[in-house]
């Protein structure tokens, strides 16, 4: 519902890696749904020898959510930085849950085209407003062995 979702909104502290501006988008650039990837507590309890795994395993099951909801049209942002008390309270959410990831989801309103870095790595808009997405060669990133 609308209400639940601006208040999932106003508990997230930062969207696509930058601070949320205090004033917010227009609200139909608003994210549509969430997707909150929790780790049961009590099942990490008993498998503490597995923490590390848990917390990639929460990692690998959002990734493969994300990669759906591309599938479908749907654009998506994981995101870590919530103030994690108030969406607690939000959702009435079980103290025996961990809050891993919680993924934004909405339709673009731009596109993108990724392409080889010439230096920077820095995203850009050209006058059409395609936005460009700078990456390394794989070549300049691997190591074999050792680092070179």
């Amino acid at each position: 519902s609308e209400p639940l979702r601006s208040q999932v909104f106003n508990s997230i502290k930062g969207l696509g890696g930058q601070a949320r501006p205090k004033e917010g988008w227009p609200p139909e650039q608003n994210p549509k749904a969430y997707i909150i990837t929790l780790i049961n507590k009590t099942l990490e309890a008993e498998l503490e020898a597995e923490r590390k795994s848990i917390n990639y395993d929460a990692g690998l099951a959002t990734e493969n959510m994300i990669l759906v909801a591309f599938n479908y049209g749907v654009g998506s942002c994981p995101l870590t930085s919530f103030e994690e008390d108030k969406l607690r309270q939000v959702l009435n959410m079980p103290s025996k849950y961990d809050i891993a990831i919680v993924v934004a989801l909405g339709y673009p309103e731009e596109s993108s085209v990724e392409e080889t870095s010439t230096g920077s790595i820095d995203y850009w808009k050209d006058k059409q407003g395609m936005r460009h997405v700078p990456k390394r060669k794989p070549e300049d990133i691997k190591h074999r062995n050792k680092f070179t």
